[in-house]
């Protein structure tokens, strides 16, 4: 009886096969791959064509901007509301012959100063206008690129004039903003403090009032007894 293989053997044997398969399958991916590797998909332009034969060509485009730029800043503003008390107070001297009474006004202000910081975009819009040449293979190539080229140039040149406008008008919109917060934060402060200081000058109008009518009335007093002053 003739030997039969062993075991491994036949493993191997078996295993040649698909072995070669997935060799041959990894062949054709990589082949794939090189020939679809190098599409771009990007959508840059192609290089130019600069040998000989090609096309030179120059272009003037106008192009218009708009450009945004932030800025900050800060404004304080200082706010004062008006107070005024009026008190009248009647007295009666000590031994009861003289009567008088005295009005006093008083005038004051209460003051409150407030601090607002803000940020604003502002915007401005220019106009430029670029000329550029460039070389293609053919005319509406070489057209076409030095086009692209110039509006490139055209929009920096657009943008180079428009930012310092749109950053001086960012600042005019966030000082505006501010002075109107800080204002507004003031007046509010200020509507606290005259209502606390209110209180205070009506009670020193109301003690100032009945001194002025007890003295009137001592002296009232003293002129009804005929005692000078």
């Amino acid at each position: 009886m003739a030997d039969r293989p062993s075991l491994p053997s036949r493993l191997r044997a078996r295993a040649r096969p698909s072995l070669g398969i997935a060799l041959a399958l990894a062949g054709i991916l990589l082949a794939v791959l090189a020939v679809t590797g190098g599409d771009d998909d990007s959508g840059e332009a192609p290089p130019a064509d600069t040998g000989p034969g090609s096309v030179r060509a120059c272009e003037r485009v106008e192009e218009s901007v708009t450009v945004r730029r932030p800025a900050r800043a800060a404004a304080e503003v200082t706010v004062e509301e008006p107070l005024s008390a009026r008190e009248t107070a009647t007295a009666t001297s000590a031994d009861g012959i003289g009567t008088a009474s005295a009005t006093v006004r008083m005038r004051g202000s209460a003051e409150a100063t407030a601090r607002a910081e803000l940020t604003a975009v502002g915007r401005a819009r220019a106009e430029a206008a670029a000329r550029a040449c460039a070389r293609d293979a053919t005319e509406p190539e070489a057209v076409s690129r030095a086009r692209r080229k110039a509006s490139r140039k055209a929009r920096r040149k657009a943008t180079r004039r428009a930012a310092p406008q749109a950053r001086r008008a960012a600042r005019r919109r966030a000082e505006e903003r501010a002075e109107v917060r800080a204002r507004a934060l003031a007046e509010q402060r200020a509507r606290k403090a005259a209502a606390k200081e209110e209180v205070e000058l009506e009670e020193r109008a109301r003690r100032q009032a009945e001194l002025a009518a007890r003295q009137r009335a001592e002296a009232m007093a003293r002129f009804e007894r005929g005692v000078g002053p």
